[in-house]
C-alpha cells in the first residue's frame, strides 16, 4: 500500500486529534470522608493540573513445550499500575486538608498523644482501617477537540491514594502554584 498524503489529511480532518488538555478528574468521597468538614470533591475537578493515566501491564514468563529450542513468553497476570495526579493547592489548603484526611482514613498515623492513643474513628495509631471505608471511584473524562460528547472515560473502582508526593517550597519561585502530586 502506498502512502497518500491527501488519503492522510483527510482521516485527519474527519477524525480529529485528540488533545491532551481536555480532561475532567471526578473523584467520588470516599466513606471515611463523607461527615467531615472538607473541600466538597466537585470542588477538586477544577483544581486538578494534571493526570497520568494508567498503562496496561502483564506480569510474562517464558515456557516452553520441548528441551531445546527458543522459549516463548506468555502472560500470567494483569496488573494494575499506579495512577497519579496533580492538584493544584488552594489558599485555604482545602486541598492538602482533603488528602491528608483520606490518608489519615486509611491509617491513624498520629501518634502525638501516644500509640495507644485514638482518633476519632476510634483507630489506634497506625492501625489501618477497612478498605471499604476508604476505596472510591474515581472517573476521568477525556473529551474530543471537535466533539462535545464524551469521548472516552477510564472509570477506577477501589481507588485510594497511595502516596502524596513531597512538595518543594523555596523563595525562588514567587510565581509559582503549589502543586500536590498524588498516586493513587
Amino acid at each position: 500500500m502506498s502512502f497518500n498524503i491527501s488519503e492522510f489529511s483527510s482521516q485527519i480532518s474527519r477524525r480529529g486529534l485528540a488533545r491532551d488538555n481536555l480532561f475532567l478528574m471526578e473523584i467520588t468521597t470516599p466513606p471515611a470522608l463523607a461527615n467531615q468538614n472538607l473541600i466538597p470533591t466537585r470542588d477538586l475537578v477544577f483544581l486538578c493540573k494534571s493526570v497520568s493515566l494508567p498503562g496496561t501491564t502483564f506480569d510474562n514468563i517464558e515456557t516452553s513445550n520441548h528441551p531445546i529450542g527458543p522459549a516463548t513468553t506468555v502472560p500470567t497476570r494483569f496488573v494494575k499500575e499506579p495512577f497519579s495526579a496533580q492538584f493544584m493547592v488552594d489558599g485555604e489548603f482545602q486541598v492538602k486538608r482533603f488528602f491528608h484526611r483520606w490518608m489519615q482514613g486509611i491509617t491513624n498515623y498520629d501518634s502525638s498523644n501516644g500509640r495507644l492513643s485514638e482518633d476519632g474513628s476510634g483507630k489506634i495509631a497506625y492501625e489501618f482501617g477497612y478498605k471499604e471505608e476508604y476505596q472510591t471511584t474515581i472517573v476521568v473524562s477525556i473529551f474530543s477537540n471537535h466533539r462535545t460528547e464524551n469521548v472516552y472515560r477510564y472509570t477506577l473502582s477501589g481507588a485510594y491514594p497511595r502516596a502524596i508526593s513531597s512538595i518543594d517550597l523555596s523563595w525562588e519561585n514567587q510565581a509559582q502554584i503549589m502543586v500536590l502530586p498524588v498516586s493513587f
